[in-house]
């Protein structure tokens, strides 16, 4: 027999905490400053962070170029400009 891989849906209760919960850590990472943070439990701050930040962050995890092949700079850069 096959087993259906079907997701519960949360109960009424759950999926209004969680919804709280997220409003809640939005509004207090709104209000937080670097003088003054929220007095959180470490798991709660980390999830906090992870949803929500304040200032535009980027990161740059690689660069990859395509370029043609040489033997060395002098008939390299010619080609590239």
């Amino acid at each position: 027999s096959q087993t259906s891989a079907k997701r519960l849906e949360p109960w009424p209760c759950v999926k209004n905490l969680e919804t709280w919960l997220d409003e809640r850590l939005l509004y207090l990472k709104t209000i937080e400053t670097e003088d003054k943070r929220a007095e959180l439990p470490r798991h709660l701050r980390l999830s906090m962070n992870r949803q929500s930040f304040k200032g535009q962050y980027m990161a740059v995890r690689g660069m990859a170029s395509r370029v043609a092949p040489s033997w060395g700079t002098d008939s390299w850069w010619p080609a590239a400009v």
